[in-house]
């Protein structure tokens, strides 16, 4: 009997078995796609079966969430995937991306923190000859998941 693996109707998550989890992976918790950053396990006894204490860090707003799970449920995990796209233009906090197909993908805001004002940087001096990123192209790594997207990371090709 072949069993494949069972996937939301969404696309945007699969199904895995709560005990197999481990930190560092990916969960759905509280409806959000979280990276697991401890989990605990506590064993069964007077009150009840064992239980599985999972606490995540949402990927794309930093939020904590934590919940409580049977270690034998299927739980949501989401469909996480990096993506990397030419950088055209960044302006009035969204970048401009370059698709495979050509077309522009200017949804994705302009990061903050260092990745941001690198990329910054890199599009104030890319047309500007006394920099050594001149005649250099930017790419622009995404982390895509549940629908939502991020800029991740940032590099220069010749």
């Amino acid at each position: 009997m072949d069993f494949e693996e069972e996937v939301d109707p969404s696309g945007y998550t699969k199904k895995a078995t709560c005990s197999d989890l481990q930190e560092g992976k990916y969960v759905m918790l509280k409806n959000r796609p979280c990276k697991i950053v401890k989990k605990t396990t506590a064993d069964a006894g007077k009150h009840g079966p064992g239980k599985v204490h999972l606490e995540g860090i949402d990927i794309f707003k930093g939020d904590q969430y934590e919940d409580w799970f049977q270690p034998s449920i299927q739980i949501d995990v989401p469909i996480i995937s990096k993506v990397e796209y030419e950088l055209a233009d960044s302006s009035d906090g969204f970048m401009a991306l370059i698709l495979d197909d050509g077309s522009l993908l200017q949804t994705v805001k302009h990061p903050d923190g260092d990745l941001g004002e690198e990329i910054s940087t890199f599009v104030e001096r890319q047309y500007d000859e006394t920099y050594s990123d001149h005649g250099k192209t930017g790419h622009v790594t995404l982390l895509k998941s549940c629908g939502e997207q991020k800029a991740i990371g940032f590099r220069t090709k010749s």
